[in-house]
């Protein structure tokens, strides 16, 4: 028994010693940021829908229910926060783990080229971004909730964003600027944050795909370790007797 626990210890630091280790520790860091954000996009969205529930909409629209339209809006600027909060976060913590793995490597360029591509020239990709300064430095967003009939659509509900307040702001970048202009005065919230969520999630799937490729002979090494490891354990438990008891 006391050999297949040396074993298992034996493997356990061989594993914890390989580079692909390393690797998948950085990679799983870096997966829980990039969860935090789509989770973050996930509860927004979720309050954003409710509102187009024609039931739940003429409910809080009602004159006596002005309190609850009021708490709702403010619970969807907390969103609205937490979200772009965990946009910058993102890009933080891939900055760092960039900077950490590939530094001086080919794919140190292949990565700011991508970057470039997908978040720095879009108007759109650079206005989310500085969004988040606008809220976390200067103040939270005007949000205010229309509900209309048009002969052809329907009643309509949805939360928008006052594009005036926004382009009254004097730090806008060229290239933010460039998008607010092509703005009407109200702008559906989801139409700002749901673009944009498409983005990250295309660009983590090229991040991830090419990590992969990249670092394919480590991870295939860890896991042959982890396959072993898992095989030592289950021998050892063979050495345990059978459990009998029964209460």
């Amino acid at each position: 028994m006391n050999q297949s626990f040396q074993e298992i210890e034996a493997i356990r630091q061989q594993m914890e010693a390989c580079k692909g280790w390393q690797i998948w520790r950085k990679q799983r860091r870096l997966d829980d940021s990039y969860y935090v954000f789509i989770v973050n996009h996930k509860e927004l969205k979720t309050a954003l829908l409710v509102f187009n529930i024609p039931d739940v909409a003429v409910d809080l629209w009602m004159v006596e229910n002005r309190a609850k339209l009021e708490q709702y809006l403010k619970e969807i600027k907390r969103l609205l926060h937490n979200y772009l909060a965990a946009v910058r976060s993102l890009v933080d913590h891939t900055r760092k783990l960039v900077c950490e793995m590939y530094k001086d490597t080919d794919f140190w360029e292949e990565y700011h080229q991508e970057v470039k591509k997908r978040f720095d020239e879009p108007p759109h990709s650079r206005f989310v971004q500085e969004l988040r300064h606008y809220v976390l430095h200067n103040e939270l967003p005007f949000v205010g909730a229309t509900l209309r009939w048009e002969q052809n659509l329907g009643m309509e509900n949805f939360v928008q964003l006052d594009v005036l307040r926004l382009r009254a702001w004097g730090r806008w970048g060229a290239k933010a600027r460039e998008y607010l202009a092509t703005l009407p005065e109200k702008v559906r919230l989801e139409e700002i944050i749901d673009p944009y969520t498409s983005t990250v999630v295309e660009f983590y799937k090229w991040f991830g795909r090419r990590q992969s490729e990249l670092h394919h002979a480590d991870l295939e090494e860890l896991g042959q370790l982890q396959e072993r490891l898992q095989r030592a354990i289950t021998e050892a438990r063979k050495h345990f007797p059978e459990d009998n008891y029964s209460p």
